[in-house]
């Protein structure tokens, strides 16, 4: 019996030690625990309260608490839980001015881009993992999600969310940020800026489209090469629509 409690004392310590302290994130270019130089910060107690809400809800194996600075005011933390296929980043904006914190967190799907792509042969992911843009004195995040189906698909799915007053995510459309295009080895680069989206293959531009962003519509496309129209926004075989609402579901 009082092995049994120890044990669940030692479990609930390790526990709170991965949500009371966050490590803080000096740029976004990874999102796993850096190995040198960290900077370990208390995680705030409207944090620790929302993140305690979701794990007794929806019993979250949490791994590590991290953060990451949006604006002046307000700060994303993002918790990383489970392992192997299933692994997530949930995304929890707090504005510390006023002590918020949202109350619909947002999940990534980590399952292929936690630890560098490991297992990969080609790695798609470019660095920043997290992009904030000021467009029309709107916050918008972007967060990219590596995406896979057997040697058919690889792609990196960027989901462009806005951030509301009230810390709320709303995603408003998703983009390739890079596909392979496995029949013929072709890798395909997207930029979005502003309401933009330019793409290229070997940094020769093939065509762009301009997006409604509050609709996730896209209003305008122009294709330079026509061997590639139908893959301005994407590369797979969703719908177009349905792939601007949702993006791709991550498979094995």
């Amino acid at each position: 019996m009082k092995l049994l409690l120890t044990l669940l004392l030692y479990g609930s310590l390790l526990y709170s030690q991965k949500i009371d302290f966050s490590t803080v994130l000096k740029n976004s270019n990874y999102l796993s625990i850096p190995k040198d130089d960290t900077t370990i910060e208390k995680t705030p107690d409207k944090v620790i309260e929302s993140i305690n809400k979701m794990t007794w809800e929806t019993s979250l194996d949490v791994e590590n608490t991290l953060k990451f600075t949006i604006t002046k005011n307000v700060d994303l933390y993002i918790l990383i839980t489970g392992n192997g296929y299933k692994k997530y980043a949930y995304f929890l904006p707090y504005n510390h001015s006023k002590n918020t914190v949202t109350n619909n967190p947002v999940k990534i799907n980590l399952r292929w881009s936690y630890n560098n792509e490991e297992g990969f042969e080609t790695k798609l992911l470019n660095k920043p993992l997290i992009e904030t843009q000021q467009i029309n004195n709107k916050t918008f995040l972007l967060l990219k999600e590596r995406v896979h189906n057997g040697n058919m698909y690889n792609a990196v799915v960027t989901k462009v969310f806005e951030l509301t007053p009230k810390l709320d995510m709303q995603l408003k459309f998703c983009f390739e940020e890079v596909s392979q295009l496995t029949f013929e080895e072709t890798m395909i680069n997207r930029q979005f800026s502003k309401n933009k989206i330019d793409s290229f293959i070997n940094g020769k531009l093939i065509g762009s489209v301009t997006i409604d962003i509050e609709k996730g519509v896209i209003i305008n496309s122009k294709c330079i090469n026509n061997d590639y129209c139908n893959y301005l926004i994407k590369s797979s075989g969703e719908n177009q629509s349905d792939f601007l609402k949702k993006g791709y579901e991550v498979w094995y």
